[in-house]
């Protein structure tokens, strides 16, 4: 009966994706309730309409400062990735932008240039705090906030993969309506248990987005 009722509620069994011992708290009203806190959640999640077009406003501004200062040619695009753009971002999410795939390739000493040159007129510009330049990473970086939002920000060098999975994330997120909330939930869980951070051995917030592609595929 169980199985059956929750079938005609939900569209499926509890059977086909829960061990056969807790199959009894996937009652309706226990699911019922879940799934409200999943919604309830995502809501205080997910970055408002207005967050997101502030944050485009700030990439435009940099990207024009980078662009007048001639350090970067005004044909390299700076690209946002990462949660602001994958439709996964919560309301405090940094800003992850970078140089765009047409910046020309160097030596790893001249992206690093690149990248304290840019912190440098950041400085200079005023309006932004710079907290702290990588140049010698695998993927050169500097770590700036706007400080007319209290926005945290970040410029990389070309992070190729990065965008191409930002992207694929974003797709992803529009094929079905279930995908961003249960990923802003489990994002959440995540972070409360301490299990997303990489550099100690568990998951980023990116592989726990694909777990959850690959069970809602499967």
């Amino acid at each position: 009966a169980l199985q059956a009722a929750h079938f005609a509620e939900f569209g499926f069994s509890p059977s086909s994706y829960v061990p056969p011992h807790l199959v009894k708290f996937c009652s309706i009203p226990h699911m019922q309730m879940l799934h409200g806190l999943v919604l309830k959640k995502h809501h205080e999640m997910s970055q408002s309409p207005e967050m997101i077009q502030l944050k485009e406003s700030i990439r435009v501004k940099v990207e024009s400062l980078l662009h007048t200062s001639g350090i970067i040619s005004t044909n390299v695009p700076l690209v946002v990735f990462g949660s602001s753009r994958n439709n996964f971002g919560s309301k405090g999410s940094d800003l992850d932008m970078c140089l765009g795939n047409t910046v020309t390739e160097g030596e790893d000493s001249e992206k690093g240039q690149l990248i304290i040159a840019i912190g440098e007129l950041l400085e200079k510009s005023g309006g932004y705090e710079v907290q702290s330049v990588r140049s010698t990473a695998r993927i050169p970086i500097v770590h700036f906030k706007d400080l007319e939002h209290d926005i945290e920000c970040d410029i990389a060098y070309s992070n190729t993969l990065a965008v191409q999975n930002t992207e694929m994330l974003r797709l992803y997120s529009t094929l079905d309506e279930r995908i961003q909330p249960l990923g802003h939930f489990i994002k959440y869980w995540a972070k409360a248990r301490n299990i997303n951070n990489p550099g100690e051995g568990t998951l980023s917030s990116y592989g726990w987005i694909l777990l959850l592609i690959h069970f809602l595929q499967v």
